[in-house]
């Protein structure tokens, strides 16, 4: 055998690979594996606390939407982060790379099943879903914690809103899902711009200095700032959250008045994936920042589950050790690549990756990988599918701030500014304004931010309260 043709017999078996640093912390390989399939890695030094691994929301509509993984990440670079505490405290997103994310109802852009973005806990997780070798998902924690958690439930006695004032406690029954009879929903900036009309029913309007996620054994403290009745559509800002409460479940709030405290509590109970009967101790879905739900459990403490699969799909999937978090997709439904079964994904994480846990996300045509805005491989569809979740790796930039405008102060405002729910284009667009008109900034501890490239002021334009970019404001 000459040389060549022994070289060419080597890479049939041996991967092809480099570790490329993209970000500080963060490196991408491609991997020509076992001489028939493409597959892209990011990996994540754990040991380097300055990194961010977040769940995107499609056009931040967890009510049903659907964007290509590559706009979420343009959208979210630069938005503000409430890494590393909860609290949203002017940092930003600096995009480094992204992958999809979860399954999607296909019509209209569905969750299916649970998520915690930017610390927002913005879909429930499934009740009582026991399969063997099948997760509920993935959890990464404001420390930098990382697990892959068993069935869970969702019990009142950690899901509750506690009246401060009258000491009472009421339960939680769902978090942005349509309002049903006697029950009592929280709607987060994710859901939609507003929450959904109601003529039955009492919607009360809740500001936050942190994110509403899930926080079982502390509390996330709120203000109320506004109470209405039968008619829902309340607007939800970008550091806030809408309790709707219908039924006999209204008269329960009626103590409550504007500028009342209240505490959101929302906690998991974890048992064991096969039968969701055994309890699953010390640990904790607490201070979660991003999760996501996943599909197959393909590896656990180093031991690869068999699930006997002989399709080969498209795959995006994640893993981790001690020392790094992957995410890698394999390209397939092609001839230079065929893509992988269930086990030759779990094998490729143990045998290349070196990992010790592992799950599977969304695949098909549906896989994707974008690199500082770039996509690394060639999805199945030929094109980037539109999807309603996805994984962002970003690291964090610094609070900015403006001080050209101080609170009380009045602004004439151009023509055709907009104004959105939150510092930021990212957010929800409320109102534009047709004609020259004046203003007043209104006392924000953020006003003044830098977010998306510019600087934002929370102003009030008659009835009406929304953030508007620094460029369109001159003083009066």
């Amino acid at each position: 055998m000459n040389l060549l043709n022994l070289l060419l017999a080597v890479s049939l078996v041996l991967p092809l690979c480099a570790w490329d640093p993209i970000a500080p912390g963060i490196d991408y390989e491609y991997v020509r594996y076992h001489g028939h399939n493409d597959v892209h890695v990011v990996r994540l030094h754990r040991g380097n606390p300055d990194l961010i691994i977040d769940t995107m929301v499609a056009k931040e509509r967890v009510k049903g939407a659907r964007e290509r993984t590559t706009d979420m990440f343009q959208r979210y670079d630069q938005a503000l982060t409430s890494w590393p505490t909860g609290v949203l405290n002017g940092k930003r997103y600096k995009a480094v790379a992204a992958v999809n994310g979860y399954y999607f109802g296909m019509r209209r852009g569905t969750w299916i099943s649970g998520g915690v973005s930017n610390g927002w806990y913005v879909h429930r997780f499934t009740n009582h879903q026991a399969r063997p070798a099948h997760a509920s998902g993935y959890s990464i924690q404001y420390n930098g914690n990382i697990f892959i958690g068993g069935c869970v439930t969702h019990p009142h006695s950690k899901n509750y809103v506690h009246l401060v004032k009258a000491g009472q406690k009421i339960n939680i029954d769902h978090v942005n899902t349509e309002p049903t009879r006697n029950s009592v929903t929280l709607y987060t900036p994710q859901y939609d711009t507003a929450s959904p009309h109601s003529r039955h029913g009492i919607d009360i309007l809740v500001t936050l200095r942190m994110a509403a996620g899930l926080n079982a054994t502390s509390k996330v403290v709120g203000t109320v700032r506004r109470i209405t009745k039968n008619t829902g559509g309340t607007v939800i800002p970008f550091d806030g959250l809408v309790i709707t409460a219908t039924g006999h479940k209204a008269a329960l709030f009626h103590s409550l008045l504007s500028g009342d405290e209240v505490e959101i509590h929302q906690g998991m109970n974890m048992f064991d994936e096969a039968t969701c009967k055994r309890p699953i101790h010390g640990v904790s879905w607490d201070r979660t920042l991003s999760a996501l739900a996943l599909d197959s459990h393909h590896l656990e403490n180093g031991r690869r589950h068999i699930y006997r699969d002989t399709k080969r799909h498209p795959r995006t999937s994640m893993a981790y050790n001690s020392q790094y978090i992957f995410f890698y997709v394999v390209d397939g439904r092609s001839k230079k690549s065929r893509g992988m079964t269930i086990d030759e994904l779990s094998e490729f994480a143990q045998n290349h990756l070196k990992a010790t846990d592992g799950g599977a996300l969304d695949g098909g045509g549906s896989t994707v990988m974008v690199v500082n805005g770039k996509i690394m491989n060639r999805p199945s569809d030929h094109r980037e599918r539109t999807v309603t979740n996805a994984v962002l790796f970003a690291i964090p930039e610094a609070k900015e701030i403006s001080r050209k405008f101080t609170p009380g102060t009045r602004v004439g405002i151009v023509s055709g500014a907009m104004t959105y729910s939150g510092p930021g284009t990212n957010y929800h667009a409320l109102m534009e304004i047709q004609s020259q008109s004046a203003g007043v900034v209104a006392p924000h501890r953020l006003s003044g931010i830098k977010a998306k490239g510019t600087y934002w002021y929370y102003v009030q334009v008659g009835y009406h309260f929304g953030w508007i970019a620094e460029i369109h404001l001159r003083k009066q």
